[in-house]
């Protein structure tokens, strides 16, 4: 009786003793005090003995065999709100409300209605920025709103990255802006299809009207040298021409002829240098012509 007594009275003393401090130590020494409701002691110079907590360790169909059952649903007074657990391997693809943001092996906590991973590296991100940011498309990420003032370059990936629905300016001493995607080059001009599109074409137009020889006869005459004389003897109310017309040389060109009049010009031939060879019957009247067109490479 006496050992019954003394073991039900110990058993009494340490129930009142953790009901009236509601306060729980692990390891921290039996004279210590706990400094919250739980708190687990270290061994920092036990080099050989892990430290540590290990919260329950599941594979990803194991979860979600228990959600299918409605386990979660089942603990009094409701849903376990700020349960952890260890994802340890995806050999599922999840389906139950709530599992199907789980796709990588980690530490996950219930909210009331999700598992959501806890963030632990900087893969789990979808950008990083001290400056300027850089965006990546992954799923069931959090995203970042682009805004205010930004002196590092920016790079957005994906489909449909930056969307203005505003005026866009391009302001300051070092203003520019620069589109590049592949069909870029020196010299081509921006155009949009019918969607607002836009993509770089090359630079072409008609060859100023220009004298040649239409006497009978083979003839040839060099496009690029007419041309450039064109351009550099013409006149105006500005400054010369050649400072808003960026001539080139005679290899950066394509020499196209677009339509002649057969009637006056037969064996019609151009070649890399915009060299024009022609033979003229020397019958020309009012409707004769010969349309040249340039495309710069």
């Amino acid at each position: 009786m006496r050992t019954l007594f003394w073991k039900t009275f110990f058993l009494a003393s340490f129930l009142f003793s953790a009901s009236a401090y509601a306060q729980v130590g692990i390891g921290i020494g039996t004279s210590a005090t706990p400094k919250a409701t739980l708190e687990v002691g270290s061994k920092p110079t036990a080099t050989n003995v892990p430290d540590g907590l290990i919260a329950p360790i599941l594979k990803l169909s194991e979860l979600h065999a228990k959600v299918a059952a409605g386990a979660y649903n089942k603990i009094s007074p409701g849903i376990p709100v700020a349960a952890l657990v260890y994802i340890s391997a995806i050999d599922i693809t999840p389906t139950e409300s709530g599992t199907t943001g789980i796709n990588a092996i980690g530490y996950y906590y219930f909210d009331g209605s999700t598992w959501n991973k806890i963030r632990d590296t900087k893969s789990d991100l979808d950008g990083a920025a001290t400056n300027g940011i850089t965006m990546t498309t992954i799923s069931n990420r959090e995203t970042y709103k682009l805004g205010g003032h930004l002196s590092e370059k920016t790079t957005l990936d994906g489909t449909d990255s930056l969307i203005v629905n505003a005026p866009f300016k391009v302001s300051g001493a070092n203003g520019s802006f620069t589109l590049a995607n592949g069909s870029q080059g020196a010299g081509k001009f921006l155009v949009s299809d019918a969607n607002g599109k836009a993509t770089w074409k090359n630079e072409w137009f008609y060859m100023p009207p220009t004298a040649i020889d239409i006497t009978s006869g083979t003839r040839t005459v060099n496009l690029f040298t007419r041309y450039s004389a064109s351009i550099s003897g013409a006149s105006g109310s500005g400054s010369a021409l050649s400072n808003f017309i960026n001539v080139g040389a005679a290899g950066d060109y394509y020499y196209y002829i677009a339509g002649y009049d057969a009637t006056l010009f037969t064996a019609i031939s151009v070649n890399a240098a915009g060299d024009l060879t022609y033979t003229s019957s020397g019958d020309a009247t009012d409707q004769s012509y010969l349309t040249v067109i340039f495309v710069r490479k």
